[in-house]
């Protein structure tokens, strides 16, 4: 026999009835509904039951109104289409009227002892359930202003207006001829031009341009757009064309990341929404093939795996699935959508169910140890001999997960702790009454429910749809839309750059690189970066390129030998890498031998190969992000763990070590020109570091620029002189 044991301790079960959470109201509400949704005593042929115990309220009432149901059926119509236009219409609805009672909780004064904002959360079934909403709360009030959302794997990537945005722009740089894509981006916050402009710029009414692409249109019709459109069109086709000629020399991550700042689009972004777009490019990255192609179906069956990060306001409203709420409370909680399915099971190839010995006895006699009893039934085909059997299974599985309903709808409503709105819109059947749907919790919530559901209306072979939560004659047949008359309806906002935004600014003024770390550290708050020639900075993009490919190969296990040997053959390499950043001819072979001499002499230089080679923590051309007064991006080219100084044994200290391609010239001695070096390139090194330092570990920092041509190693502690 069964014995309430935990080891040689006797246990029993304690019985609470004490609500410390909920206001006296809603425990009141709960009394009533759970009473009549639960059985009142344990029946042992329904063993998947459990009765409900009536609890005593600890608080007492508040002024908030307790359990609110927002229920309205939608009448019967014959028509299929107008029936989803009716459903499509009321989950609308219900979405603005939940964005209503936050605003209202929202702008609720909060008690003189209360510090934290009011806690408010939607909890849904299933994640589908959330999408109109979640774009509700996205949505600009009459002031500007959205509902900052706290969503874990709810809000998809896919659907942020600022990934709609990156992949509009991402496909329009692939394949030029895409209209929707162009159209798109001219419609972005970065662009905004206005509709009637889009309309010009597409060819207005003329079919001779239904087939003519997006470009061809700004170069022959920008002349017709307004004064603004016309300014807004050409800024970014200024940007464009300056990213078209860049198609090919760089991946594509970078490509459409630089073109998307180039653009602006990354102004007036809000955290959160930079965060999703960093996902993007990492996404991105990953997705590129070989020859830069990027499977763009993939790409975005990819992102449909993945969510927005969840926002970290402090009075974000929390979205969920029940589920996860278990234990958890808020003082305001809504639940939307009860006449919706869950995920339906599905037939399983072998049906197994565990049950309790009928004597009681659940252990072997010979071992004393437990026995698990159970049933087994593959899946059946029609007339076979299981399907009695299967029947028979599947109908205590399904009153299972009826019993597991009850008990989720049961945590939902106990998470309130002041207020709580359910939200019901089943559909009426033909002959009158109200269709309950099998597996939804309204069918589990549907013995307390039913008398919130006013007498359906006669049918008459149009929809009548009533609005949430104003009650009407049948006779008073509303669309949603003037049911929404409460809430006057405003023009729709386009969220844009202004028309004089010059995206170039930004990047020609000189700015601190992370300044309070550069003044900490001594170094000047400002430092600048020399752009020098078109073949220069060439030049130096291929030389940077070349020994990134050194660091690889040695680190992949080459030898010195091995890859001095092959750069012999290097030349015709070199040579595509400087034609693809627009050198003549004559300059391509000139920078190409120079750009092999550069490369030979660092592979042959013992402190060139210490750089290069493969060490604890070593990378090159290394990216990240940190965020001090504003965010910055970095690119260290080269960066390892060594020792306290060039050639060393040990892993004391973190090495960052940027390259130049920079000579001394004549009457200039090799001493001097380190010296003006340093000089120059010394606030970057130290913000370098100071960038850095979290990531040292406590390893001492070294700081060094390499010069190949000479070669020569000038390197540094940072913060010395």
């Amino acid at each position: 026999m069964y014995e309430e044991r935990l080891g040689n301790i006797p246990v029993h079960c304690l019985r609470l009835t004490a609500n410390f959470r909920s206001q006296a109201g809603l425990v009141t509400a709960f009394n009533q509904d759970f009473s009549q949704i639960f059985p009142a005593t344990l029946n042992a042929a329904q063993p998947e039951e459990v009765p409900y115990v009536k609890a005593s309220a600890v608080r007492g009432s508040s002024a908030a109104r307790g359990e609110v149901w927002h229920a309205a059926a939608i009448p019967y119509s014959a028509d299929a289409g107008a029936r989803t236009q009716a459903r499509q219409e009321r989950t609308q609805a219900m979405a603005a009227e939940i964005r209503h009672t936050v605003d209202e909780w929202r702008r609720r004064p909060l008690p003189p002892e209360r510090k934290e904002p009011w806690r408010i959360a939607v909890l849904v079934r299933a994640r589908p359930h959330l999408m109109e909403i979640v774009a509700a709360f996205h949505t600009p009030d009459e002031h500007g202003q959205t509902v900052p959302i706290h969503a874990v794997e709810i809000d998809p990537l896919r659907e942020r207006q600022e990934i709609l945005d990156l992949v509009s722009l991402t496909r329009a740089l692939l394949h030029p001829a895409d209209k929707v894509a162009w159209l798109a981006i001219l419609r972005a916050p970065w662009c905004g031009v206005t509709l009637a402009d889009l309309h010009q710029l597409a060819g207005g009414d003329d079919p001779a341009w239904a087939k003519r692409n997006i470009p061809q249109a700004i170069v022959a019709r920008t002349g017709l757009l307004s004064p603004d459109g016309a300014a807004r069109v050409e800024r970014l086709w200024s940007v464009m064309q300056a990213a078209e000629s860049r198609r090919g020399r760089l991946p594509v991550s970078p490509w459409v990341e630089r073109t998307w700042r180039s653009l602006g689009a990354d102004v007036t972004m809000q955290d959160d929404a930079m965060d999703n777009a960093q996902q993007y490019f990492r996404l991105l990255d990953e997705a590129e093939e070989p020859g830069g192609r990027i499977n763009l179906p993939k790409l975005e069956a990819w992102l449909g795996q993945l969510y927005a990060r969840p926002s970290v306001h402090p009075g974000a409203v929390d979205l969920m699935t029940i589920h996860k709420s278990k234990g958890l409370e808020w003082d305001l909680v809504m639940v939307p959508s009860l006449e919706r399915t869950g995920k339906n099971s599905h037939g399983r190839l072998l049906t197994w169910m565990e049950i309790d010995d009928a004597t009681g006895d659940a252990t072997d006699e010979q071992e004393g140890q437990a026995v698990a009893h159970g049933i087994l039934a593959p899946i059946s085909r029609k007339g076979s001999a299981s399907k009695e059997l299967n029947d028979w299974m599947k109908h205590i599985e399904d009153a299972r997960h009826a019993a597991e309903r009850k008990r989720l709808l049961y945590v939902a409503c106990t998470r309130a702790r002041e207020e709580l709105h359910l939200f019901a819109s089943p559909q009426e059947k033909k002959k009158g009454g109200v269709s309950v749907r099998g597996n939804t919790l309204l069918e589990a919530a549907w013995p307390a429910a039913g008398r919130h559901f006013a007498v359906p209306s006669p049918v008459d072979g149009t929809a009548k749809i009533l609005p949430f939560g104003i009650p009407a004659k049948p006779e008073e047949g509303l669309s949603l839309a003037a049911a929404a008359g409460a809430t006057p309806e405003r023009p729709a906002m386009v969220e844009r750059l202004p028309a004089g935004f010059d995206p170039t600014a930004r990047f020609r003024a000189i700015r601190p690189l992370l300044p309070a770390q550069a003044e900490q550290h001594g170094g000047p708050a400002y430092f600048e970066r020399p752009e020098g020639s078109l073949a220069a900075r060439s030049f130096g993009n291929a030389v940077h390129g070349f020994l990134e490919l050194l660091s690889k190969r040695l680190k992949a296990g080459a030898s010195v030998d091995e890859l001095t040997a092959e750069m012999a053959d290097w030349s015709p390499r070199m040579e595509a890498v400087l034609r693809g950043d627009g050198l003549p001819p004559a300059a391509v072979k000139r920078e190409a031998q120079r750009v092999l001499a550069s490369v030979q002499t660092a592979l042959a230089d013992d402190v060139g190969q210490w750089v290069l080679g493969a060490r604890e923590a070593a990378a090159s051309e290394y990216g990240f992000t940190t965020w001090g007064e504003r965010r910055r991006s970095f690119r260290l080219d080269r960066m390892f763990v060594a020792g306290t100084e060039p050639l060393a044994t040990g892993s004391e200290c973190l090495w960052i070590v940027d390259y130049k391609t920079g000579s001394h010239g004549r009457g200039v001695g090799i001493e001097a020109f380190l010296e003006a070096e340093r000089k120059k390139y010394g606030a970057q090194m130290e913000s370098y570091a100071a960038a850095m330092q979290a990531a040292a570990q406590g390893k001492e920092l070294r700081v060094g620029l390499y010069y190949p041509m000479l070669p020569k190693l000038l390197w540094w502690r940072p913060g010395t002189d």
